[in-house]
């Protein structure tokens, strides 16, 4: 008896052991889930950047809204000739009224005066060796007004073959699908400080490690431009990583302060973006 004993004991720690070394390891990769807010930040920029210099060059305000930035229309005349593109240089290097450091060039398209009443004006807007604050933004943006519903200007914004490319070289990729909508700051188009956004979507995209996610947003993140130059406040989304349990990503109530809480199969971490 006691040999059965002490070997049923040794058999249940051998087994014990075999399953322990097939557990997974830690589950606890954030890298999809940064790269995603950096890919949203991007798409909000760049709606940011065409929104207001085509409301002012577009609409014959002719209102820089950063110094030594170049604009030009092409063709400029007829005023009413339609499509137009818009080339929107920051040359070598502009400190931007956001805070933000921007060099190369955005290009748009307009197929229409651009006004936010209608839902019939289109811009497709790509880069030209376009870096803010140091980071590549390269890709397709196609941007559609919606129109005003309950006195709120709404777009969206279809983003294709988009990639950042970082200062260490690495690289995280894009698709997404986002409707923004206005929500103040509209009524002072050259003064971009008040503005603030609600920003809801999906996105399909590869993280800086080569890694795929998808990821949703399931309460509309909230973008607001005096907060350290422009950043989210507010909302929450959820990312499924290539091979990884779901994280479910909140931004807080408004605090200015890029912080966001991730949690992973109940376990919450924060994180800096």
């Amino acid at each position: 008896m006691k040999k059965i004993a002490i070997f049923l004991i040794l058999f249940s720690l051998v087994l014990q052991f075999s399953c322990k070394k097939d557990l997974p390891v830690a589950d606890s990769d954030t890298q999809s889930v940064i790269d995603n807010i950096s890919a949203d930040c991007a798409v909000q920029s760049i709606f940011t950047i065409v929104n207001n210099y085509a409301d002012s060059y577009i609409s014959e305000k002719g209102n820089n809204i950063d110094s030594n930035v170049i604009v030009s229309i092409s063709p400029l005349y007829p005023l009413d000739s339609f499509p137009k593109t818009m080339i929107i240089d920051y040359c070598n290097g502009v400190n931007c009224a956001d805070g933000k450091t921007r060099k190369g060039k955005i290009i748009a398209t307009l197929n229409e005066r651009w006004s936010f009443d209608s839902n019939s004006i289109t811009a497709d807007v790509t880069t030209n060796n376009f870096f803010e604050n140091n980071v590549q933004i390269i890709g397709y943006f196609a941007i559609t007004c919606n129109g005003i519903d309950d006195s709120i200007p709404s777009f969206t914004i279809i983003t294709s073959d988009a990639k950042l490319i970082f200062e260490n070289s690495k690289n995280c990729q894009w698709h997404s699908t986002n409707t923004i909508n206005w929500l103040s700051g509209f009524e002072t188009i050259n003064d971009i400080s008040d503005d603030v956004f609600l920003f809801s979507g999906i996105n399909v995209g590869v993280n800086c490690n080569e890694k795929g996610y998808e990821s949703n947003i399931t309460s509309s993140l909230k973008f607001e431009n005096s907060c350290q130059n422009g950043t989210i406040t507010q909302g929450k989304f959820e990312l499924i990583p290539q091979d990884l349990s779901k994280r479910i990503i909140d931004f807080g109530n408004g605090v200015c302060d890029r912080k966001a809480t991730v949690t992973i199969n109940g376990v919450t971490v924060n994180v800096d973006f």
